[in-house]
């Protein structure tokens, strides 16, 4: 059998890896983000700005498939969302998806370039509810990212690039998080490792959370801090010492009672009598002390409510989130029967795209659609929702999740009557540079402004959006603005 090389990593000697094993000795830092590591990340990150001329950051990781699972957990997800893969990819992809609670879909991959394509991810949207989408550089084969860009502007979906073999071929960023592999078996060989690359201040600080094991910084602040501050201000360290027995004695007791009685833990009859009996007897020291030091039972009752109240927020946090994953559920099939209109359109348009940046139902909306007909082109059709302030996860909403927006995409796919029309929805701050920035990601020829009503175009130009688009727009879109 006649083997193919497919790729010989060149390691580099003992000699040549001394000089840096020295500095991290002299340096007396031999993990978790040290000199050297940063010094690296800076290097890499370098190399990537200059070839895509905008910042990046870089983040080293343990493993490429922890980088992959870490940066799927920063997109804040909901538990068993459904993310696209290639099905020609190695089985770490799929790992890095369950280890994330999500699902894993796979596709079939393009038979020229083995590679999941925009154009596959676009039609598996129509068949499936995805929340992100993974693409493999397969054999290190580097992907076009400004049709990935258009794919996450049309659809808002997340992209995260498994770029596990290709670094020194995908050098191109997008807007997408690629993570590579510094594997033995790759072509950047550190022995083991992963880095994750993405637009600097794009990679939600999440991330480096979970890569420092889920410890926030001011949680270990707060955990020593404020016993050292209790054995420097408290004089009477007897009575320290009897509040931390109750509540030493008392988590002891609540873990072996809680354990002992829970009937889905799947524990032997011995060990429940064991683990019951225990709590027993330290319920009973819980009791002397509670009986015995006055100051025991004023802490005991402290914790009691603040617990309560604790337990009281979590609870409604909860429900809250139920309901609105309930009312979600309960428009998936509207959601669904737009998104196939939208999106499947039987009637093929070609031709640079145009952008309607639109407001509401009305003459604007009608006029971009026939003005689309009639140069056969296709449409991208714009919602911008701005807020002056935006919350944690204003940016990661979709436009099924706006009544408004939802509304005009679903009118305009019935007037489209199967022409090729494409919704894009944003929430932002700032509406003029929103619209710029979509416009050239799409490739727009022609940009459209305008408003439902006259009265809020009047608002519109006051408001100097016109302006700001016209100062900011590419020499090559054209703008147009109904009125």
């Amino acid at each position: 059998m006649n083997r193919i090389p497919l790729l010989i990593p060149e390691l580099p000697s003992v000699a040549e890896l001394q000089p840096y094993l020295e500095r991290i000795d002299a340096a007396r830092w031999y993990s978790n983000f040290g000199p050297l590591c940063r010094e690296f990340e800076g290097a890499l990150a370098g190399m990537f700005i200059a070839k895509n001329a905008q910042p990046v950051r870089v983040t080293t990781v343990s493993s490429c498939t922890l980088g992959l699972e870490l940066a799927l957990r920063a997109l804040d997800l909901a538990p068993g969302s459904q993310v696209l893969l290639p099905a020609l990819t190695f089985v770490a992809s799929a790992t890095a998806v369950v280890r994330a609670g999500l699902v894993p879909v796979a596709a079939d991959v393009d038979p020229q370039s083995w590679l999941l394509t925009p154009e596959i991810a676009r039609a598996a949207c129509a068949r499936y509810p995805l929340a992100a989408i993974l693409p493999v550089t397969t054999f290190g084969c580097p992907h076009e990212m400004d049709g990935w860009d258009r794919f996450s502007a049309e659809c808002g979906l997340p992209v995260v690039i498994d770029a596990a073999g290709a670094f020194g071929n995908q050098w191109q960023t997008g807007r997408a998080t690629l993570v590579f592999s510094l594997h033995a078996t790759k072509s950047l060989a550190a022995g083991e490792g992963g880095v994750v690359v993405s637009r600097d201040g794009e990679l939600p600080p999440v991330f480096q959370k979970l890569n420092k094991f889920g410890v926030p910084n001011a949680g270990i602040i707060f955990a020593t801090a404020v016993p050292a501050l209790l054995v420097i201000l408290v004089k009477d360290m007897s009575g320290l010492a009897n509040l931390y027995a109750v509540g030493v004695v008392g988590a002891i007791a609540t873990n072996l009672g809680a354990s002992s009685t829970d009937k889905k833990l799947g524990l032997a009859k011995w060990e429940r009598v064991l683990m019951f009996g225990t709590f027993l007897i330290m319920a009973a020291i819980e009791i002397t002390l509670l009986a015995t030091k006055s100051d025991a039972r004023l802490f005991s009752l402290a914790i009691l409510v603040v617990g309560l109240i604790a337990r009281g927020l979590v609870f409604e946090h909860k429900h809250k989130r139920e309901t609105a994953e309930a009312a979600t559920a309960t428009a998936a099939k509207a959601i669904e029967a737009v998104q196939r209109t939208i999106q499947l359109g039987t009637h093929a348009a070609s031709g640079p795209p145009i952008l309607a940046a639109v407001r509401g139902i009305g003459r604007t909306l009608d006029f971009a659609i026939e003005e689309a007909k009639e140069s056969n082109r296709p449409l991208y059709l714009l919602f911008v929702r701005e807020q002056p302030v935006l919350a944690e996860g204003d940016r990661k909403r979709k436009w099924h999740q706006d009544p408004e927006a939802m509304e005009i995409f679903e009118y305009a796919a019935e007037r489209a009557d199967g022409h090729t029309v494409l919704p894009c929805y944003a929430v932002s701050d700032s509406t003029a540079d929103t619209i710029v920035d979509i416009a050239a990601t799409v490739g727009a020829s022609r940009l459209l402004l305008g408003a439902p009503q006259r009265n809020m175009l009047i608002t519109m130009l006051r408001g100097n959006l016109i302006r700001k688009v016209s100062d900011s727009l590419p020499e090559d879109i054209h703008l147009l603005v109904f009125a």
